[in-house]
């Protein structure tokens, strides 16, 4: 439970920036007590899910490489390391430590063969996980952003969805484009927190299911785009690879799943630190969507 300790105690750091709401203050002590019970219940039954249950069964040959990757949230890796190495249909699990700050093998201390431990010698933004997927070759990829915990049975079961249809990425979590006119001007067309619901969206979010033909298409569109480095990329590359399959991506309900209390915290959560988050990341899903218009039109004239 150490893990658990050393984020909510980084967490009681944002409590002063409530107290920027009128009237909020001494509020926020009950509805932390709250959380912490809450979070800490649900850290509680994770980690007896991964002692207790056996490792997931999959009958197929297929093979899933995982991608991970942490800046801030070091202290989540070893559980969510623990989580994809229980998984036997797991061949190969890469984490990427992006914060000079930190060495990840303090931190994660497994010596499973199939794990590969990369600190990266100076800061460096979430598009890197592609990077990595690109330098690990595999028929399918799995990568999970460091503020929420799958289970083993839950990462078997998304890897199935991605095996049965391989034509489009796969996640938990996603955002819809419904245009500015009807959201608030704050969201610039987007309606977010699709989750729980096995349905189509424009974009996913924290979680990606990938075939190799993603990865392929995420980097010919980077190229498009005159985007020279993915790992430079820090708001974006999932509205990218969002739109790297034959369709729409889809989210799958696989259950509850157990969220880091950092998850939203405003000084770490990039949607809250990066400026203008969601106007430029309408800007990129718009372009994204002018060009694969203009590339279907254009295979039509020559079909």
């Amino acid at each position: 439970m150490f893990f658990t300790i050393r984020q909510f105690t980084t967490a009681l750091k944002s409590l002063p920036t409530y107290y920027r709401i009128p009237g909020v203050r001494w509020r926020v002590v009950p509805f932390a007590a709250l959380r912490a019970w809450t979070y800490f219940t649900e850290a509680a039954r994770y980690l007896w899910t991964l002692r207790r249950d056996p490792p997931p069964v999959y009958d197929g040959e297929e093979r899933l490489t995982v991608v991970l990757m942490s800046y801030e949230r070091i202290a989540n890796m070893a559980p969510l390391v623990a989580a994809c190495l229980q998984c036997p249909f797991v061949e190969r699990v890469v984490l990427s430590n992006n914060n000079p700050a930190y060495r990840i093998a303090r931190w994660v201390r497994s010596k499973d063969p199939r794990l590969t431990l990369i600190d990266q010698p100076e800061a460096t933004r979430p598009g890197i996980r592609f990077d990595l997927a690109r330098e690990f070759p595999a028929d399918f990829y799995l990568t999970v952003d460091d503020d929420l915990f799958l289970s083993p049975v839950q990462i078997r079961d998304l890897f199935v969805a991605l095996v049965d249809q391989p034509t489009v990425p796969h996640g938990i979590f996603g955002q819809c484009y419904i245009g500015r006119e009807a959201t608030l001007p704050q969201l610039f067309g987007w309606q977010n927190n699709f989750q729980r619901e096995d349905t189509s969206v424009d974009v996913l979010n924290r979680v990606y299911a990938l075939h190799r033909q993603h990865i392929e298409r995420y980097f010919a569109f980077l190229e498009a785009l005159d985007i020279q480095n993915s790992r430079e990329i820090g708001n974006g590359e999932d509205v990218i690879v969002s739109q790297t399959g034959d369709g729409a991506p889809r989210i799958h309900d696989l259950g509850p799943w157990f969220d880091c209390i950092l998850a939203d915290d405003p000084h770490i959560a990039l949607h809250h630190v990066v400026p203008d988050f969601m106007r430029a990341r309408e800007e990129l899903f718009l372009d994204l969507r002018r060009r694969r218009a203009a590339d279907l039109h254009t295979a039509r004239e020559y079909s």
